[in-house]
């Protein structure tokens, strides 16, 4: 028996982009956020900064060819974070934003 055939792998093709994306709305520094980070923790806090992600291993905009914004679509599904207090969130892990 092959084990392989007895479980699926998840490979980034099988990975559907709809899958990453989390809310559907327009984040500034400024706003309030709530975040499930990967794992459950619970954190929050007001934005201080957003960075978009510009290379193809860039996941949090953290390479020097990152942009820093003043607001960001979350709806678009690109790469990068939100920065709050001590910490930093995945735009996908933002669970509710307030103004």
């Amino acid at each position: 028996m092959n084990p392989k055939e007895d479980c699926d792998i998840m490979t980034w093709k099988t990975i559907l982009k709809e899958e990453w994306k989390g809310l559907s709305e327009t984040i500034r520094v400024g706003d309030y956020i709530e975040v499930r980070h990967f794992g459950g923790k619970k954190t929050s806090g007001e934005i201080t900064k957003i960075m978009i992600a510009l290379d193809n291993g860039d996941v949090d905009g953290s390479y020097s060819s990152a942009v820093e914004v003043d607001s960001y679509d979350l709806g678009l599904g690109y790469s990068g974070s939100a920065h709050f207090g001590d910490t930093f969130a995945y735009f996908n892990e933002i669970e509710k934003v307030g103004r």
